[in-house]
């Protein structure tokens, strides 16, 4: 009980302090003041929130440094988006639901929580996340800000599994060059930044379809040019729909990888757990992209 009473002590002496100290990131040239302040203030809730867990639980004194299998709170809600985007993801499926799922889960079973996936619009998810709803949003990237809020800066994993951004066009279209395009699909939500320079020097015009099954069928009717559609979701895709069939990703058209992240406004040692679990289990990792037949860019595009 006496080192309990300490610890709780040295928290209300310290966290100012390190609230501080993160803060002050803020005047290094890479590190905004939102980025440092909502560190700031992650750590701090954090640090109330291991403070509530020791109060709820039993007089045994415990170690400085818990980590999550130790921590008493062990469920987490997580934000995912509906859109069926296998085999990245597919949180709809009763049984599997993807590469990312599969990783998060093996996360998760090794700490002793779990994950309660809630599928939403992508709307939703970061007001969801702002308003306590949520604890994480997946996937998330730094560079996806279209609906970014501007109450609470994300706080971001590492990078969970890698994705190609790529670009889908017909067969007879195959070699066309990008300033040859007039019209490309986007699917909703998606932020389309492989895009961004080539639609304001040819002004080209983007379409948006419901999700990467309605991008490539606008194609198929010929209503577009190209769709934007993850790789590995648009092979999928094409292998099952034999309407889809003359369909093929374009090497000449924009591409590029992307990280596929955890996002959170607080619970930033989950986040830091997560990173290091992915970097220390690649073999993991490697094994799960074999079984769901992912493709990384450097494999795409060599």
């Amino acid at each position: 009980m006496f080192m309990k009473k300490t610890t709780k002590m040295l928290n209300l002496i310290l966290r100012p302090m390190l609230v501080s100290a993160l803060v002050s990131l803020a005047s290094l040239p890479f590190v905004s003041i939102a980025q440092a302040v909502s560190i700031a203030q992650a750590v701090s809730n954090e640090q109330s929130f291991n403070s509530q867990q020791e109060d709820e639980s039993d007089s045994t004194e415990r170690p400085n440094g818990k980590t999550l299998a130790q921590q008493n709170v062990k469920h987490f809600k997580v934000g995912v988006s509906y859109a069926n985007s296998y085999p990245l993801f597919s949180f709809a499926d009763i049984e599997d639901k993807g590469f990312g799922w599969s990783v998060l889960e093996a996360f998760a079973k090794k700490h002793n929580i779990k994950f309660e996936y809630i599928p939403m619009t992508i709307t939703r998810l970061q007001p969801s996340m702002d308003n306590g709803a949520l604890d994480f949003i997946f996937p998330d990237n730094p560079l996806w800000s279209a609906y970014r809020s501007n109450r609470y800066p994300n706080i971001y994993s590492g990078p969970i599994i890698s994705t190609v951004s790529s670009t889908f066009v017909s067969k007879i279209n195959i070699n066309m060059p990008v300033k040859d395009i007039e019209k490309v699909a986007i699917p909703f939500g998606f932020t389309a930044f492989t895009w961004f320079e080539p639609v304001k020097d040819y002004n080209i015009q983007t379409i948006p379809a419901r999700d990467s099954r309605a991008a490539l069928h606008s194609v198929r009717r010929q209503s577009v040019d190209a769709a934007d559609v993850e790789y590995n979701v648009g092979i999928h895709l094409i292998g099952s729909d034999s309407t889809l069939h003359h369909l093929e990703v374009s090497h000449n058209l924009p591409h590029t990888a992307i990280d596929y992240h955890l996002s959170s406004i607080k619970h930033i040692v989950v986040l830091e757990e997560l990173t290091k679990f992915v970097e220390e289990n690649q073999a993991l990792v490697k094994t799960l992209k074999s079984r769901y037949k992912i493709k990384y860019h450097d494999e795409v595009f060599p």
